[in-house]
């Protein structure tokens, strides 16, 4: 299937300014994720995790000690963690390779968390989304689906690293459900649920 993108819209502004991902979640939906955060650092014992042994610094969710100067890999499996640990292993793997792409062109920035972290890109990242807790725990990694969502997260790198075609040819932005502002107009080459696109100069 061959990707196209209608000249109307591909103009870098568009690009830039259109979020990665755009998503809404009702405002009452359960958050048992966020609820195991909370158990896990009031004490409780969860599938016998035991308490970090980070120093306390304030709201552990939005622990600045913590998230200070992490690595690429780890930047990159919060953001897809966050974006999409509820979907199938090929949405995952594209979305990762989504960021990745973001990374390689250096039009959001030259590192991994310069790029996750631009603003209004990354939904899970922003100030009033559920996820952005749920990202910033130090206890991520104790949390369902981290693993899994960890490995697929290897593999699109290394599927990057080895030249393996990319599964979304390319693609800069993508989102869920019904179409923005942004991708009016555009193609998208879809995978799984998500709706992919490239949106470059006109």
């Amino acid at each position: 299937m061959r990707f196209i993108v209608l000249a109307g819209i591909l103009i870098t502004a568009a690009g830039l300014m259109a979020p990665a991902r755009e998503d809404v979640r009702p405002a009452d939906q359960p958050d048992p994720i966020g609820d195991l955060i909370r158990q896990i650092e009031a004490g409780e014992n969860h599938a016998g995790a035991e308490k970090s042994s980070t120093p306390p610094a304030g709201d552990m969710h939005r622990n600045a000690y913590f998230m200070h100067d992490r690595p690429d890999r780890e930047w990159l499996t919060r953001t897809v963690y966050g974006e999409a640990r509820s979907q199938k292993a090929h949405e995952i793997k594209a979305i990762a390779r989504i960021i990745i792409n973001r990374w390689a062109s250096g039009r959001w920035g030259s590192s991994m968390q310069e790029v996750v972290l631009a603003p209004a890109q990354f939904s899970c990242w922003n100030a009033d989304d559920p996820n952005r807790p749920i990202v910033e725990s130090v206890h991520v990694e104790k949390l369902p689906g981290w693993n899994r969502v960890r490995r697929l997260v290897d593999e699109a790198w290394r599927e990057h690293r080895a030249g393996v075609p990319d599964p979304t040819r390319g693609a800069l932005n993508y989102h869920h459900g019904a179409q923005p502002w942004w991708a009016k107009g555009a193609i998208p080459l879809t995978i799984g649920e998500a709706h992919t696109y490239r949106l470059t100069k006109k």
